[in-house]
């Protein structure tokens, strides 16, 4: 069964001067061309969780319930885009649009059970990787209505999730801010020549 790939990109970019993260460029490409390419390759569709497609010639679908509670709101949009447009597919596979440089088999260790599994490596959990079967959509929908804490990582503790590991160096390098931005621009030269 196929598997819908998920950019998030609603976020507010605070730490970077309030500028869209989605289309802040490393190198001489936006950071959600970067994702977009490295995804469109995993998965058999693309979703961009944002007000706009960013001019990608993708289906996009904004936060459903308001107030931007961040990146579990995503996952809940992304599972109601799912199962209204695509029902025939099993779940989503998400992703950050600050997180260019993700495994290029991603979709396929994530993809391993119907149950939600996270992305780990050394340095723990990162719960914005994961990959989300449809059946937990309603109680995901009750969950943010009902709970104060919106976490995507309390969600998942209160479904039960498997993790797969990953040990990429630079897997899940996210970048927040300018400093970042620059560290990225180095990681991308040597990853050239490997």
């Amino acid at each position: 069964m196929g598997i819908l790939g998920i950019i998030l990109a609603g976020g507010k970019s605070s730490r970077m001067e309030g500028k869209n993260k989605a289309l802040i460029k490393l190198g001489q490409v936006r950071l959600i061309d970067h994702v977009f390419k490295n995804l469109s390759q995993q998965a058999s569709e693309i979703v961009i969780n944002a007000p706009s497609s960013f001019s990608l010639n993708v289906p996009f679908c904004p936060d459903v319930i308001e107030g931007g509670l961040g990146p579990l709101s995503g996952v809940h949009a992304s599972l109601n885009w799912l199962k209204i447009n695509k029902p025939n597919l099993s779940g989503i596979v998400t992703v950050p649009v600050d997180c260019p440089f993700f495994s290029r088999d991603l979709v396929k260790k994530l993809f391993v059970s119907n149950q939600i599994t996270l992305a780990k490596d050394n340095s723990g959990i990162h719960p914005v990787f994961g990959y989300w079967p449809i059946c937990v959509f309603e109680d995901l929908e009750r969950f943010l209505f009902s709970t104060s804490k919106k976490s995507v990582r309390a969600f998942a503790k209160n479904q039960g999730f498997k993790t797969v590991n990953f040990e990429g160096k630079y897997d899940f390098f996210n970048i927040n801010s300018r400093v970042d931005l620059s560290i990225a621009e180095d990681i991308s030269e040597k990853l050239k020549h490997q």
